[in-house]
């Protein structure tokens, strides 16, 4: 008996090890959350964000941005009637101009602003394509309709196609040539374009560039190419009231296992933890506005060395086992459904030899 007992204790043995023995897996994440924190894969410049039509824009953390306008109003700002954010025709001015406007953040605090399109192409606003190099990169839903982009650890530069007329609101910025002791109050300028010179250019050498866009309330479409976004970490996470980490996903979510179909899916719901480590291959592939455009449709996938997921107190690891990806590798499923008749034939083969050996008269 120990020639069949000496091997089913090693297969037994090795399932044993190998339902204990956690594989990296191929995954498909899909999940909706209002912010999600990454790091770009590599040195290469990949576009992070296509072309995109904007209700409005907002910049902060820049260094300099700059346009060449026909024309320049100034507003007074006693005049600003904030309840409805307008300011009476009295309010403007016109100001002197060179060549080019360009604005910069008065003395070490951050300087921002707001454009929004007004006049007969009032809407009309598109957010030229970012691209990135090795950068860490924060992607937030702040509020209805919105999203932003938060850069850090690269120098930013930008353009932004703009319509003929629209309206600047800047803050704690200074204006070159202005060399009054208001620099860095708030200003709003009503900016006039030409024809030929329709873009604002923007750059930053400092890190944390952040730009925010209220896109329009029909779209669906993802804010990222065709091509998805490489990368190397990803974190749903942001810090709570309290100081302590809190989950950003906000609604439901699975993860499936790609080369797996028949392993049983795994779901998520709001306020559960996604954590995703050692990633290779690793591609956001949608990022888009989720139905209650408060938050953020994301699908992401690749090889993760550890995934875990669960709400609090109950995160769990969500890796295969090497006997789960043995047990639905069908060429192996075949091979043991054959082993499971042969050995149990070839035993009662060798029993009946042994029986009719035994009750055979000797010659």
């Amino acid at each position: 008996m120990a020639w069949l007992v000496l091997p089913t204790l090693v297969v037994a043995g090795a399932v044993l090890v190998l339902m204990n023995w956690p594989a990296p897996a191929d995954v498909d994440v899909s999940t909706v959350a209002t912010s999600l924190q990454f790091r770009s894969r590599g040195t290469d410049r990949q576009v992070l964000l296509e072309p995109t039509s904007a209700r409005w824009l907002a910049l902060k953390g820049f260094d300099e941005i700059r346009l060449t306008p026909t024309a320049v109003l100034i507003a007074d700002q006693t005049k600003h009637d904030f309840e409805h954010d307008t300011y009476p025709a009295s309010a403007w001015s016109p100001l002197p101009l060179g060549e080019v406007l360009a604005l910069h953040p008065a003395g070490r605090t951050e300087a921002a602003v707001t454009i929004r399109p007004i006049g007969k192409e009032n809407g009309s606003l598109t957010l030229g394509p970012i691209v990135v190099g090795s950068a860490d990169i924060t992607l937030r839903s702040p509020e209805k309709g919105s999203l932003s982009v938060e850069l850090r650890g690269q120098k930013m530069d930008g353009d932004v196609p703009l319509p003929e007329e629209f309206r600047i609101d800047a803050d704690n910025c200074i204006r070159d040539g202005d060399l009054s002791a208001h620099s860095g109050s708030p200003m709003t300028f009503k900016i006039l374009l030409g024809q030929k010179s329709r873009l604002l250019d923007y750059s930053s050498q400092r890190s944390g560039v952040r730009l925010a866009i209220g896109y329009a309330a029909n779209r669906k479409e993802s804010f990222l190419g065709k091509a998805g976004f490489a990368v190397d970490q990803v974190r749903f996470l942001d810090q709570g009231t309290t100081g302590q980490p809190e989950s950003t996903l906000s609604g439901t979510g699975v993860i499936e296992y790609t080369h797996y179909p028949a392993a049983t899916a795994v779901p998520l719901s709001g306020g559960d933890f996604l954590s995703l480590d050692d990633l290779k291959g690793f591609y956001l592939r949608e990022i888009a506005p989720a139905d209650d455009m408060n938050s953020l449709r994301v699908r992401m996938g690749g090889v993760v060395g550890k995934i875990r997921s669960g709400p609090v107190g109950s995160v769990t690891d969500r890796r295969l086992t090497n006997f789960d990806r043995l047990r639905q590798n069908p060429t192996l499923v075949t091979l043991f459904t054959v082993l499971g008749w042969v050995v149990p034939t070839l035993i009662a083969a060798r029993k009946l030899y042994k029986e009719l050996h035994e009750h055979s008269p000797s010659p």
